[in-house]
Protein backbone atom coordinates (compact mmCIF):
# COMPACT_ATOMS: atom_id res chain seq x y z
CA UNK A 1 0.00 0.00 0.00
CA UNK A 2 1.37 3.59 -1.07
CA UNK A 3 2.13 5.94 1.57
CA UNK A 4 -0.88 8.18 1.28
CA UNK A 5 1.79 11.02 2.30
CA UNK A 6 3.82 9.71 -0.93
CA UNK A 7 0.45 10.62 -2.67
CA UNK A 8 -0.61 13.72 -1.59
CA UNK A 9 2.97 15.02 -2.56
CA UNK A 10 2.81 13.74 -6.21
CA UNK A 11 -0.93 15.61 -6.37
CA UNK A 12 0.82 18.54 -4.80
CA UNK A 13 3.36 18.64 -7.63
CA UNK A 14 1.82 17.68 -10.50
CA UNK A 15 -0.53 20.56 -9.65
CA UNK A 16 2.14 22.94 -8.96
CA UNK A 17 3.68 22.58 -12.16
CA UNK A 18 0.19 22.43 -14.12
CA UNK A 19 -0.40 26.09 -12.65
CA UNK A 20 3.07 27.54 -13.38
CA UNK A 21 2.41 26.87 -16.79
CA UNK A 22 -0.74 27.79 -17.75
CA UNK A 23 -1.37 29.16 -21.31
CA UNK A 24 -0.91 32.51 -21.04
CA UNK A 25 -3.76 35.41 -21.52
CA UNK A 26 -3.60 39.30 -21.30
CA UNK A 27 -1.24 42.23 -22.20
CA UNK A 28 2.11 41.97 -21.52
CA UNK A 29 5.16 44.42 -22.31
CA UNK A 30 8.87 43.56 -23.07
CA UNK A 31 10.61 45.78 -20.77
CA UNK A 32 13.98 44.29 -21.02
CA UNK A 33 15.86 42.06 -23.24
CA UNK A 34 19.45 40.35 -23.28
CA UNK A 35 21.60 38.23 -25.00
CA UNK A 36 21.35 34.49 -24.30
CA UNK A 37 23.90 32.62 -26.69
CA UNK A 38 26.61 34.74 -27.13
CA UNK A 39 27.50 33.93 -30.26
CA UNK A 40 24.32 34.88 -31.76
CA UNK A 41 21.80 38.48 -32.45
CA UNK A 42 19.18 39.52 -32.71
CA UNK A 43 17.46 42.99 -31.91
CA UNK A 44 15.62 44.18 -28.58
CA UNK A 45 12.64 43.34 -28.22
CA UNK A 46 12.04 46.21 -25.42
CA UNK A 47 8.98 47.89 -26.19
CA UNK A 48 7.07 45.16 -27.79
CA UNK A 49 3.30 44.55 -26.45
CA UNK A 50 2.37 40.57 -26.77
CA UNK A 51 -1.24 40.00 -26.27
CA UNK A 52 -2.33 36.81 -25.85
CA UNK A 53 -6.07 35.02 -26.40
CA UNK A 54 -6.87 31.68 -26.90
CA UNK A 55 -4.45 30.03 -29.22
CA UNK A 56 -3.41 33.41 -30.85
CA UNK A 57 -1.11 36.17 -30.30
CA UNK A 58 -1.08 39.76 -31.60
CA UNK A 59 1.93 41.98 -30.90
CA UNK A 60 2.98 45.55 -31.91
CA UNK A 61 5.47 48.27 -30.84
CA UNK A 62 5.69 51.15 -29.09
CA UNK A 63 7.53 53.00 -31.80
CA UNK A 64 5.00 52.07 -34.74
CA UNK A 65 1.31 51.07 -35.69
CA UNK A 66 1.08 48.16 -37.28
CA UNK A 67 -0.03 44.96 -35.46
CA UNK A 68 0.95 41.10 -36.37
CA UNK A 69 -1.10 38.18 -35.40
CA UNK A 70 0.45 34.39 -34.88
CA UNK A 71 -1.08 31.49 -33.88
CA UNK A 72 0.62 30.05 -30.54
CA UNK A 73 0.74 26.22 -30.30
CA UNK A 74 1.82 24.47 -27.25
CA UNK A 75 4.79 21.99 -27.78
CA UNK A 76 4.76 21.40 -23.88
CA UNK A 77 3.74 23.30 -20.86
CA UNK A 78 6.89 25.79 -20.91
CA UNK A 79 6.88 25.57 -24.85
CA UNK A 80 5.25 27.15 -27.81
CA UNK A 81 5.73 28.13 -31.25
CA UNK A 82 4.53 31.05 -33.16
CA UNK A 83 3.34 30.34 -36.70
CA UNK A 84 2.53 32.71 -39.17
CA UNK A 85 0.56 31.13 -42.70
CA UNK A 86 1.55 27.50 -40.93
CA UNK A 87 5.08 28.51 -41.19
CA UNK A 88 6.84 28.39 -37.61
CA UNK A 89 8.12 32.27 -37.06
CA UNK A 90 9.14 31.62 -33.55
CA UNK A 91 10.08 28.83 -30.33
CA UNK A 92 9.93 30.29 -27.14
CA UNK A 93 10.28 28.66 -23.61
CA UNK A 94 8.63 30.20 -21.12
CA UNK A 95 12.22 30.55 -18.64
CA UNK A 96 10.34 32.35 -15.74
CA UNK A 97 6.82 33.06 -14.52
CA UNK A 98 5.56 34.61 -11.52
CA UNK A 99 2.32 36.72 -10.64
CA UNK A 100 4.26 40.17 -11.72
CA UNK A 101 6.43 38.98 -14.19
CA UNK A 102 7.25 36.40 -16.87
CA UNK A 103 10.67 35.70 -18.87
CA UNK A 104 10.70 34.14 -22.27
CA UNK A 105 13.73 32.79 -24.31
CA UNK A 106 12.75 33.34 -27.77
CA UNK A 107 15.20 30.88 -30.16
CA UNK A 108 17.52 30.00 -27.45
CA UNK A 109 19.28 33.22 -28.22
CA UNK A 110 17.71 35.77 -26.49
CA UNK A 111 16.01 36.47 -23.11
CA UNK A 112 13.07 38.56 -22.53
CA UNK A 113 11.13 40.05 -19.48
CA UNK A 114 7.79 41.07 -19.70
CA UNK A 115 5.37 42.19 -16.82
CA UNK A 116 1.11 43.12 -17.12
CA UNK A 117 -0.35 45.43 -18.77
CA UNK A 118 -3.78 46.42 -16.99
CA UNK A 119 -6.12 49.04 -18.48
CA UNK A 120 -6.65 51.66 -15.92
CA UNK A 121 -8.35 54.22 -18.27
CA UNK A 122 -9.36 55.62 -21.63
CA UNK A 123 -7.13 58.85 -21.71
CA UNK A 124 -8.29 61.42 -24.23
CA UNK A 125 -5.02 62.30 -25.05
CA UNK A 126 -3.30 63.07 -28.90
CA UNK A 127 -0.04 63.79 -30.02
CA UNK A 128 -0.71 67.49 -30.91
CA UNK A 129 -1.34 68.58 -27.59
CA UNK A 130 1.86 67.69 -26.42
CA UNK A 131 3.52 69.22 -29.35
CA UNK A 132 1.71 72.01 -28.59
CA UNK A 133 2.59 72.91 -25.12
CA UNK A 134 6.60 72.68 -23.15
CA UNK A 135 6.46 69.98 -20.43
CA UNK A 136 8.29 68.69 -17.41
CA UNK A 137 8.84 65.47 -16.37
CA UNK A 138 8.50 64.62 -12.34
CA UNK A 139 10.24 62.19 -11.01
CA UNK A 140 11.31 60.79 -7.62
CA UNK A 141 12.36 64.34 -6.79
CA UNK A 142 13.64 65.53 -10.20
CA UNK A 143 12.32 67.54 -13.17
CA UNK A 144 13.71 67.77 -16.62
CA UNK A 145 11.96 70.08 -19.21
CA UNK A 146 10.70 67.84 -22.40
CA UNK A 147 10.47 69.57 -25.75
CA UNK A 148 8.82 67.23 -27.76
CA UNK A 149 9.15 68.73 -31.47
CA UNK A 150 7.01 67.88 -34.60
CA UNK A 151 9.97 66.43 -36.72
CA UNK A 152 10.01 62.08 -37.32
CA UNK A 153 13.44 60.86 -36.44
CA UNK A 154 13.31 59.17 -39.47
CA UNK A 155 11.94 61.22 -42.40
CA UNK A 156 11.62 58.15 -45.24
CA UNK A 157 9.95 55.73 -42.56
CA UNK A 158 5.80 56.14 -43.02
CA UNK A 159 5.72 54.90 -39.07
CA UNK A 160 8.78 56.42 -36.51
CA UNK A 161 9.22 58.24 -33.44
CA UNK A 162 9.43 62.15 -33.52
CA UNK A 163 12.89 64.04 -31.98
CA UNK A 164 12.46 65.49 -28.59
CA UNK A 165 14.57 67.07 -26.44
CA UNK A 166 15.12 65.75 -23.41
CA UNK A 167 17.90 66.92 -20.34
CA UNK A 168 20.06 68.44 -23.04
CA UNK A 169 19.87 65.24 -25.33
CA UNK A 170 18.56 64.35 -28.48
CA UNK A 171 15.64 61.15 -28.25
CA UNK A 172 12.73 59.50 -29.44
CA UNK A 173 9.43 59.95 -28.44
CA UNK A 174 5.99 58.94 -29.13
CA UNK A 175 2.42 58.38 -27.56
CA UNK A 176 1.10 55.25 -28.93
CA UNK A 177 -2.34 53.37 -27.89
CA UNK A 178 -3.20 49.65 -27.60
CA UNK A 179 -6.40 48.37 -26.87
CA UNK A 180 -7.42 51.65 -25.55
CA UNK A 181 -4.21 52.12 -23.30
CA UNK A 182 -1.84 54.67 -24.21
CA UNK A 183 2.02 54.64 -23.47
CA UNK A 184 4.12 57.63 -23.62
CA UNK A 185 8.08 56.16 -24.81
CA UNK A 186 11.16 57.89 -24.23
CA UNK A 187 14.97 56.55 -25.14
CA UNK A 188 17.93 57.23 -23.01
CA UNK A 189 20.96 57.53 -25.13
CA UNK A 190 18.63 56.93 -28.37
CA UNK A 191 18.29 52.86 -27.84
CA UNK A 192 16.86 51.96 -24.59
CA UNK A 193 13.80 53.19 -23.56
CA UNK A 194 11.76 54.06 -20.66
CA UNK A 195 8.27 53.07 -20.86
CA UNK A 196 5.29 54.63 -18.87
CA UNK A 197 1.83 53.84 -18.85
CA UNK A 198 -0.96 56.87 -18.76
CA UNK A 199 -3.13 56.63 -16.18
CA UNK A 200 -5.19 59.35 -15.88
CA UNK A 201 -4.46 63.24 -16.43
CA UNK A 202 -6.27 66.91 -15.85
CA UNK A 203 -5.98 69.72 -17.98
CA UNK A 204 -2.38 70.50 -17.11
CA UNK A 205 -0.67 67.09 -15.63
CA UNK A 206 -0.44 63.48 -17.50
CA UNK A 207 -0.15 61.08 -14.51
CA UNK A 208 1.98 57.73 -15.33
CA UNK A 209 3.16 54.49 -14.28
CA UNK A 210 6.64 53.42 -15.46
CA UNK A 211 6.96 50.09 -16.86
CA UNK A 212 9.98 48.10 -15.20
CA UNK A 213 9.71 45.13 -13.21
CA UNK A 214 9.75 45.62 -9.29
CA UNK A 215 9.39 49.73 -9.69
CA UNK A 216 6.75 51.11 -8.56
CA UNK A 217 7.42 54.97 -9.78
CA UNK A 218 4.52 57.15 -11.04
CA UNK A 219 6.25 60.06 -12.85
CA UNK A 220 3.82 63.39 -13.92
CA UNK A 221 4.41 65.06 -16.91
CA UNK A 222 3.12 68.67 -16.34
CA UNK A 223 2.48 70.77 -18.39
CA UNK A 224 4.29 74.62 -18.02
CA UNK A 225 2.31 77.60 -17.88
CA UNK A 226 2.21 79.35 -21.25
CA UNK A 227 2.96 83.22 -21.11
CA UNK A 228 0.68 85.52 -22.73
CA UNK A 229 0.93 87.09 -26.48
CA UNK A 230 1.87 90.47 -24.90
CA UNK A 231 4.41 88.73 -22.67
CA UNK A 232 6.38 87.27 -25.72
CA UNK A 233 6.19 90.34 -27.59
CA UNK A 234 7.90 92.44 -25.18
CA UNK A 235 10.88 89.61 -24.58
CA UNK A 236 11.28 90.23 -28.23
CA UNK A 237 11.40 93.49 -27.80
CA UNK A 238 14.22 93.51 -25.16
CA UNK A 239 15.78 91.31 -27.32
CA UNK A 240 16.03 92.89 -30.21
CA UNK A 241 19.51 94.94 -30.97
CA UNK A 242 23.09 94.26 -30.96
CA UNK A 243 24.37 92.33 -28.16
CA UNK A 244 27.98 91.99 -27.23
CA UNK A 245 29.53 89.56 -24.67
CA UNK A 246 31.23 91.17 -21.75
CA UNK A 247 31.71 88.56 -19.08
CA UNK A 248 31.78 84.41 -18.89
CA UNK A 249 30.25 84.05 -15.86
CA UNK A 250 30.75 80.44 -15.68
CA UNK A 251 34.16 79.74 -14.37
CA UNK A 252 33.71 75.79 -13.45
CA UNK A 253 35.42 74.57 -16.62
CA UNK A 254 38.37 74.89 -18.62
CA UNK A 255 36.00 77.21 -20.75
CA UNK A 256 37.24 80.33 -18.52
CA UNK A 257 40.88 79.37 -18.86
CA UNK A 258 43.64 79.83 -21.36
CA UNK A 259 43.89 75.98 -22.05
CA UNK A 260 40.46 76.37 -23.85
CA UNK A 261 42.53 78.33 -26.08
CA UNK A 262 42.17 75.46 -28.80
CA UNK A 263 38.83 74.18 -28.64
CA UNK A 264 36.31 74.56 -31.33
CA UNK A 265 32.29 75.17 -30.63
CA UNK A 266 30.87 73.14 -33.15
CA UNK A 267 27.53 74.81 -34.95
CA UNK A 268 24.89 72.59 -36.46
CA UNK A 269 22.95 75.30 -38.53
CA UNK A 270 24.20 74.75 -41.63
CA UNK A 271 24.15 72.01 -43.59
CA UNK A 272 28.12 71.47 -42.99
CA UNK A 273 28.88 71.81 -38.84
CA UNK A 274 31.35 74.40 -38.48
CA UNK A 275 33.00 75.55 -35.84
CA UNK A 276 35.65 78.73 -34.65
CA UNK A 277 37.77 79.16 -31.92
CA UNK A 278 36.47 79.03 -28.40
CA UNK A 279 39.61 81.74 -27.49
CA UNK A 280 37.10 83.71 -28.48
CA UNK A 281 34.88 82.91 -25.12
CA UNK A 282 37.82 83.84 -23.30
CA UNK A 283 38.35 87.12 -24.79
CA UNK A 284 34.84 88.00 -24.47
CA UNK A 285 34.31 88.96 -28.46
CA UNK A 286 31.07 87.13 -28.92
CA UNK A 287 28.27 88.80 -30.29
CA UNK A 288 24.95 88.48 -31.25
CA UNK A 289 22.06 90.36 -33.18
CA UNK A 290 18.71 90.15 -32.88
CA UNK A 291 15.87 91.10 -35.01
CA UNK A 292 12.09 90.20 -34.67
CA UNK A 293 12.13 86.85 -36.26
CA UNK A 294 16.31 86.80 -37.20
CA UNK A 295 19.34 86.12 -34.94
CA UNK A 296 22.99 86.64 -36.44
CA UNK A 297 26.32 85.28 -34.09
CA UNK A 298 29.42 86.74 -34.95
CA UNK A 299 33.19 86.23 -33.58
CA UNK A 300 35.75 89.21 -34.28
CA UNK A 301 32.70 90.73 -35.64
CA UNK A 302 32.55 88.11 -38.41
CA UNK A 303 29.36 85.98 -39.69
CA UNK A 304 29.34 82.77 -38.36
CA UNK A 305 25.90 81.52 -37.85
CA UNK A 306 22.72 82.59 -38.42
CA UNK A 307 18.73 81.80 -38.38
CA UNK A 308 15.40 81.72 -37.32
CA UNK A 309 14.80 81.97 -33.96
CA UNK A 310 11.22 82.19 -31.47
CA UNK A 311 10.74 82.40 -27.92
CA UNK A 312 9.27 79.42 -26.28
CA UNK A 313 5.76 79.03 -25.04
CA UNK A 314 6.61 79.89 -21.40
CA UNK A 315 8.96 82.96 -21.96
CA UNK A 316 12.02 81.22 -20.79
CA UNK A 317 13.94 79.75 -23.73
CA UNK A 318 14.94 81.53 -27.17
CA UNK A 319 14.72 78.76 -29.64
CA UNK A 320 17.11 78.99 -32.99
CA UNK A 321 16.02 77.87 -35.67
CA UNK A 322 13.82 74.22 -35.92
CA UNK A 323 15.32 73.59 -32.06
CA UNK A 324 16.15 70.13 -32.94
CA UNK A 325 19.30 70.13 -31.47
CA UNK A 326 20.00 70.67 -27.59
CA UNK A 327 22.60 73.66 -28.97
CA UNK A 328 19.50 75.27 -30.00
CA UNK A 329 18.37 76.64 -26.92
CA UNK A 330 19.37 79.71 -25.06
CA UNK A 331 17.85 79.58 -21.37
CA UNK A 332 16.82 83.53 -20.52
CA UNK A 333 18.47 83.99 -16.79
CA UNK A 334 18.05 87.54 -17.74
CA UNK A 335 16.79 90.38 -20.10
CA UNK A 336 16.42 93.93 -19.90
CA UNK A 337 16.41 96.68 -22.64
CA UNK A 338 20.75 97.04 -21.88
CA UNK A 339 21.87 93.93 -20.24
CA UNK A 340 21.42 89.89 -20.84
CA UNK A 341 22.43 86.55 -19.05
CA UNK A 342 21.32 83.52 -21.06
CA UNK A 343 22.96 79.78 -20.47
CA UNK A 344 23.58 77.72 -23.41
CA UNK A 345 24.93 74.30 -24.17
CA UNK A 346 27.78 73.68 -27.50
CA UNK A 347 29.50 70.82 -28.34
CA UNK A 348 33.17 71.94 -28.48
CA UNK A 349 36.09 69.85 -29.85
CA UNK A 350 40.07 69.60 -29.27
CA UNK A 351 42.16 69.47 -32.47
CA UNK A 352 44.81 67.81 -30.28
CA UNK A 353 42.45 65.10 -28.77
CA UNK A 354 39.74 64.83 -31.31
CA UNK A 355 37.47 64.39 -28.84
CA UNK A 356 34.07 66.20 -28.44
CA UNK A 357 32.90 67.29 -25.11
CA UNK A 358 29.46 69.38 -24.48
CA UNK A 359 29.45 71.93 -22.30
CA UNK A 360 26.97 74.38 -20.72
CA UNK A 361 28.50 78.00 -20.16
CA UNK A 362 26.74 81.28 -19.04
CA UNK A 363 27.47 84.84 -19.95
CA UNK A 364 26.30 88.34 -19.44
CA UNK A 365 26.15 90.54 -22.37
CA UNK A 366 25.33 94.22 -23.00
CA UNK A 367 22.94 95.88 -26.24
CA UNK A 368 25.48 98.21 -27.81
CA UNK A 369 22.83 99.51 -30.41
CA UNK A 370 19.29 98.96 -31.55
CA UNK A 371 18.59 97.46 -34.90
Amino acid sequence: MKNPLTIALVIISFTSCKKAFQPIEGTWMAVESRHYDADSWISSMDGVIFDFKDDSMSFSHVFYDSTISMKVTYLERNIFELRQNSKVHDTIRIYEMFGDSLTFLIDEKMLVKLIPVVRESNVQLNIDSIINNDWQVHNNGIANRIVVTNHKWDSIKKNTPLMSIINNRIEKFSLSEFKETKFITITSGQTDLYLYQILNMTSDTIFTKILVENEYSYPMFIKQKKVSKSVIESITKDLVGKWNMTELIDDNSKLATGDSSDMNIMYYGFEEPSGYKHQSLVDKVISYNFTNDRFQSFENNKLKFEGSYNISNDGKYIILNKGLNPNDYISIIELNGKSMVFEKQDEFSTPTSGKFIEYSYRVKLKKVDTL
